[in-house]
């Protein structure tokens, strides 16, 4: 997780530099910022500007922003820049003397709840959590979701899901993938009915009069191109064999080509415009990839292996199924892999 501490006081530095050091060891990239009296002596970046205008660069960057203050400053620091729950970064208020861990937005789908419990045990605070679901012990449709990487298709749909658990009715589930575990209070396994939960890669697919979709993210997309393709060449090289597939956009867990092309714009454009992660293998490494692929010599002496496309969606999916093997468009090639996935409970 991307996150941003900001603190104003000689107290807050403190906290932020502790907070930074659990973070960074728990994987997360973290960058700490605090007003310019207290920054250079606790090793934390300068804020050169005010609040609002330095908490709206940071919700077009950062997955998380952390205040260590007066919960009073984060609500307007952040009251311009909020849109809507499945696009705003966490955002949680921790005061001075780490008392309490407040997620005040995005507790479900944006994890401010996940990261707020995370913290408060390391810290030894109460973490504040509010949501209903939470509040009452119930299962958060909209978390789960976004922790077994299932996007979800239509939000509106989460609050007639939710109300339902909370009012004790039951919820159906019907799932194109294998289900594994004790299914929560209220979750039941079926076909049809008032309300319930589909997953499936058909976004339209409506087995209940109010239907959460939720679309596997598991569609890996090997890439191979030539120097300098256009990013529409490749946008629609890629959408073209999703489409092919029945596969929405939705789906695409990864893009992955070989290490020659981690510079190419093109990739790196289609990775920032769908925010689907980026990632390149050296040609020893597709080269060690089990199982036959189509051949070119040309592409062999070029990049260092015979195929880019097919060998890198087989490796990103370790080994998944091969949903379309090399597909040759104008200066492009695709090939699309399916990681195994079961859903767990």
């Amino acid at each position: 997780m991307n996150i941003a501490i900001v603190s104003f006081t000689r107290c807050g530095a403190l906290l932020a530099q502790r907070i930074l050091l659990m973070l960074r060891q728990q994987g997360h990239r973290a960058q700490g910022y605090a007003t310019a009296k207290f920054s250079d002596q606790y090793g934390l970046t300068s804020i050169d500007t005010d609040i609002r205008s330095w908490t709206g660069a940071r919700f077009t960057e950062s997955e998380a922003i952390i205040f260590i203050g007066a919960s009073g400053i984060a609500v307007r620091a952040i009251a311009p820049w909020v849109q809507q729950k499945d696009a705003d970064p966490a955002i949680l208020v921790i005061d001075e003397k780490a008392t309490f861990v407040i997620p005040i937005l995005s507790g479900h789908i944006g994890g401010a709840n996940k990261l707020a419990r995370e913290l408060s045990a390391e810290l030894c605070a109460t973490p504040v959590i509010t949501t209903s679901s939470d509040v009452n012990g119930k299962f958060a449709v909209d978390e789960w979701a976004v922790n077994h990487e299932l996007h979800i298709e239509n939000l509106n749909e989460v609050k007639y899901i939710t109300a339902g658990i909370l009012e004790d009715r039951e919820i159906g589930l019907n799932s194109i993938l294998a289900v594994e575990g004790s299914l929560p209070e209220g979750i039941v396994m079926r076909n049809h009915g008032e309300l319930g939960i589909c997953i499936s890669y058909d976004t339209k697919k409506k087995p209940f009069e109010h239907t959460l979709n939720l679309t596997p993210k598991n569609i890996v997309a090997g890439v191979g191109c030539s120097k300098g393709i256009s990013d529409n060449a490749l946008e629609n090289s890629i959408l073209t064999e999703l489409q092919k597939a029945n596969l929405p956009i939705s789906s695409l867990q990864k893009l992955c080509s070989v290490e020659l092309k981690k510079d190419e714009t093109a990739l790196l454009a289609f990775s920032r415009k769908y925010n689907i992660p980026f990632q390149t293998y050296s040609a020893e490494e597709l080269n060690d990839t089990d199982g036959n692929y189509p051949s070119s010599e040309f592409v062999k002496k070029t990049t260092g292996t015979d195929n880019v496309c097919q060998r890198a969606a087989a490796k990103a999916s370790e080994n998944g199924e091969i949903v379309s093997a090399k597909t040759i468009y104008d200066g492009v090639t695709v090939s699309l892999a399916r990681s195994h996935r079961r859903i767990t409970f």
